[in-house]
């Protein structure tokens, strides 16, 4: 009994526990595993990236790249605030309208996958939910608990609670520009032969700057071994943007100069916009040491000086894949100019498959791809002007060190020039003493590749004939093995073609007097030689030596032809300078090309894959001109630099460059052109109008000035000569030219101020009396002994008094008819008479050399300065006086 009494007292008080207690409960029963993660920091979406493990912080305003088709954890999140739960639901938003498309929802303790499929603008609404309530449930309830479990909730929990939409953008890895074409490749510049500063450290660790060089002593620095290996360890660190920009009288030189000396300066500002106005990302040059074959260039890579100031190799590969990789479009568009053409087409075939990972397209400018006629006259004679740099070297310094650049062979024409170009690159003329040995060799027009190798290398040993190392009118073999090397370069480079997904657009200049052909005859000079000379007549003779000039064409951009700028180009551009100078009053050649603004419009179309013929300047077919304008040539032979300048003040010549031992090349007059060959300087301008000439001397010796009339037809006929002018350091020449018609030249011979001489020409059909007493009074201001002088003066007015009062000797009569001078002078039997005496004055002139050359061996002669007979540049040049004299009779 008690102990049923026990028993329903303890049921009554357990079932009223139960009814007493609350009954609480968790607000989620969950029998599957969660992923529980920390909760953001900030507000936003984190979505990790499971290829990389990288989790990516997508906050409002930002832009994002992902791989599509990947799912990757994602967690929205809600920095600071007090709340249970996060909650975001993301929506994709119409290109056109502001319509909102569901993507997906999104937990804030939780991380759920997610894979992007859509590139374009997002928004992310997200919501905070408040922490659940905690609440007692009723009596009823508990007991149902007991009786069937726990089926009540012990939360209650308000609805989320809107907090903000932040707003973002996906843009997809694999094609960051979205649909094609729709942004830009980043840029890598690859200038041109000459375009990079060479600096060597000597002692001390102390940087010297050889090229572009101040000083003749800095030529040196550039020679090569045998073997193409360099003598001094040079680097390079930048390209050159004007010449002469680190000179201490830059301002001086620009005044003179203006943009005369300009190289890329004005393009690396083209590249600079396009990255400050984000139409690229980056852009960056590529300076090399240009003396090497350009596979080399690649292969090797360039000492570079790096910004901490040490020196190592930098090589083009590696520069290319870090330009690549911050390149909205993960490529790059490689611009070349010039020699960098062929750089870059090395650079690809060097890649081999790879290329196309890294190059979007290739643009090349002025571009030589298979060589260009004008760098034979540089390898064979050192002719004066650089190929790019602009400056006027000293040929003999030039052509020793040339002579063993891999580079230099590079620019020559190759097999491939042969196959596409129909003029021959060099002419013999075929009835002349030396250079009709050369036809005989190699044929009167070379238009083969065969004969231009045995020329270049002198398989028939004929360079000898025609003068010493230090001639530079005589070609000095090239090195045969290099000569292969460059052969086997461009037979690699002239058959690549651009691989798949690579464009190629090769853009030539046009319109610029361009060399295509070297031109060799047979001429004659005058030569005393010190060394053999004695008191006995003939001490100087008539050396023939082979002299070359140039036949150009309007097809190129003043280095490179055309043809071989495009090359085989499928897509190829010309730059017409022709209409652009005359319109814009700019004159735009090969050194200066990146400056010009349509070549950087077209560029930039190029870049932004738009269409190209937005400028006038710029055409896909080849310029036509209907007639080629009448011009002039005035050129200038021996020590002396010209200067032409137009009425408007533009000039075009060579002017010394202050602070240096160079001088740089104006080409300012409209329609004009600027060569040098050997110590020959050609300036060409429009035959209309009025032009003040000015020849300054830089040296001792003599000078010949002569004015000739291009037509159109390219027929060539002197109009003035006016030979044998002495010339010092000091000394000007100055003259005018009006249509065609030259005035007679004034010489400033001492720098003085005053007219010294004026001078008589000497073209044929001159007057010989003129000229006789024109020799007269060069003699006088020779400063010759007074003995010297007067025998000369003596003799020279007796054959003036002849050719003033001729007689006739053979019959005895005196002839007073003087209208029929002119008439007389062509009478053989005049002639007879005039010519012994000249003959008889020409060896007075060689035995007072001869006597001049003996005299200085004598110690007393030289200890107090004695002077007597004739130095060896009198002597030749009064003996060219004489046989000039000779041809006008």
């Amino acid at each position: 009994m008690r102990a049923r009494i026990f028993f329903y007292v303890s049921l009554v008080v357990l079932a009223g526990g139960i009814f007493v207690t609350p009954q609480i409960s968790h607000a989620l029963y969950v029998n599957t595993p969660v992923n529980f993660v920390s909760r953001l920091k900030y507000t936003g979406l984190s979505w990790t990236n499971p290829n990389i493990r990288i989790s990516i912080a997508m906050k409002d305003g930002g832009t994002y790249s992902v791989p599509f088709s990947i799912g990757g954890d994602t967690q929205a999140g809600i920095a600071g605030g007090n709340f249970f739960d996060v909650e975001g639901i993301l929506y994709h938003i119409s290109a056109t309208s502001s319509a909102r498309t569901f993507s997906a929802g999104f937990d804030g303790d939780i991380t759920v996958p997610f894979a992007w499929s859509q590139e374009g603008k997002y928004e992310l609404d997200l919501y905070k939910i408040p922490p659940p309530e905690l609440m007692i449930a009723p009596w009823w309830r508990r007991g149902l608990a007991f009786l069937i479990g726990k089926t009540a909730y012990a939360a209650d929990t308000e609805a989320p609670i809107f907090v903000k939409t932040i707003h973002f953008t996906i843009k997809d890895a694999d094609n960051p520009c979205g649909a094609p074409n729709s942004c830009t490749d980043n840029v890598l510049f690859i200038p041109g032969t000459e375009a990079s500063r060479l600096y060597y450290r000597g002692e001390f660790g102390l940087e010297h700057q050889v090229w572009e060089p101040d000083w003749h002593t800095d030529i040196p620095y550039l020679a090569m071994n045998s073997d193409g290996t360099s003598k001094y360890k040079l680097y390079t660190k930048d390209v050159i943007g004007k010449m002469e920009a680190h000179n201490p009288l830059e301002s001086t030189i620009a005044k003179i100069f203006k943009k005369d000396l300009e190289v890329y300066g004005k393009f690396e500002n083209f590249l600079n916009r396009l990255v400050a106005s984000s139409t690229i990302n980056a852009w960056k040059a590529y300076p090399y040491d240009w003396r090497y074959d350009v596979r080399d260039v690649v292969k090797n890579g360039t000492l570079t000086e790096l910004p901490d100031g040490s020196i190592k190799r930098v090589y083009l590969v590696n520069v290319l894949k870090r330009l690549a990789s911050t390149s909205k479009t993960k490529k790059v568009t490689i611009v070349a100019h010039s020699n960098g053409g062929l750089v870059a087409k090395a650079l690809v075939q060097y890649l081999g498959a790879d290329a196309s990972k890294y190059i979007d397209r290739i643009i090349v400018v002025g571009t030589p791809q298979w060589g260009t006629p004008s760098s034979i006259g540089v390898m064979l004679h050192g002719d004066g002007e650089t190929m790019l740099g602009g400056l006027v070297m000293n040929g003999a310094e030039t052509r020793t060190i040339i002579d063993k650049l891999p580079d230099a062979y590079d620019l020559l024409p190759s097999r491939t020039y042969f196959a596409h170009v129909a003029d021959p690159v060099v002419v013999f003329k075929t009835d002349d003493s030396i250079s009709g040995k050369f036809a005989t060799q190699f044929g009167s027009v070379v238009t083969s590749f065969s004969n231009f190798s045995n020329f270049l290398e002198d398989s028939a040993g004929l360079d000898a004939q025609t003068g010493g190392s230090k001639n530079l009118y005589a070609p000095v073999p090239l090195s045969s093995s290099i000569l292969a090397k460059a052969s086997a370069t461009h037979f690699a480079l002239d058959k690549w073609t651009p691989p798949f997904g690579i464009s190629f657009t090769a853009i030539a200049g046009w319109g610029q007097d361009t060399v295509k052909t070297l031109l060799y005859t047979t001429k004659s000079k005058t030569v005393c030689n010190a060394l053999t000379a004695g008191p006995i007549p003939l001490q100087c003779e008539q050396v023939p030596y082979l002299e070359h000039t140039a036949t150009t064409t309007q097809d190129g951009d003043g280095t490179v032809v055309s043809p071989s700028a495009v090359g085989k180009a499928k897509d190829s551009l010309y730059f017409d300078t022709v209409t652009f100078k005359k319109q814009k009053r700019v004159v735009i050649v090969h050194r200066n090309l990146m400056a010009a603004y349509p070549i950087q419009n077209t560029i930039k179309d190029l870049l932004d894959n738009t269409p190209t013929n937005s400028e006038s300047y710029i055409q896909k077919a080849k310029p036509t001109s209907s007639t080629t304008p009448i011009k002039l040539r005035i050129s200038t032979h021996s020590p002396v630099n010209i200067v032409v300048t137009d009425s408007n003040g533009a000039q075009s010549g060579v002017l010394q460059i202050p602070g240096t031992d160079f001088s740089g090349i104006k080409r300012d007059i409209i329609g004009g052109s600027v060569h040098i060959f050997d110590d020959e300087e050609y300036v060409t301008v429009p035959k209309n109008g009025v032009y003040h000439i000015i020849v300054s001397g830089y040296a001792h010796g003599f000078a010949t000035i002569q004015v000739e009339t291009i037509k159109s037809d390219g027929g060539i006929t002197t109009s003035a000569l006016f030979a044998d002018i002495p010339t010092s350091a000091s000394s000007t020449v100055s003259f005018i030219e009006t249509n065609g018609v030259s005035s007679a030249p004034k010489v400033d011979i001492d720098g003085d101020g005053k007219t010294d001489l004026v001078v008589a020409s000497s073209v044929p059909g001159a007057d010989p009396l003129a000229y006789v007493r024109y020799m007269k009074n060069v003699i006088d201001k020779l400063g010759l002994q007074k003995s010297t002088q007067h025998s000369l003066d003596m003799r020279l007015s007796a054959i003036e008094h002849q050719i003033e009062f001729p007689r006739e000797w053979f019959n005895g009569k005196t002839m007073h008819r003087m209208h029929k001078r002119v008439h007389v002078f062509r009478n053989k039997k005049i002639l007879l008479i005039l010519r012994p005496q000249l003959s008889s004055l020409t060896h007075f002139v060689e035995w007072q050399f001869g006597l001049s050359a003996k005299l200085s061996k004598l110690k007393m002669f030289n200890l107090f300065h004695m002077k007597g007979g004739l130095s060896e540049q009198q002597a030749e040049l009064i003996i060219n006086m004489i046989n000039q004299l000779k041809s006008l009779l």
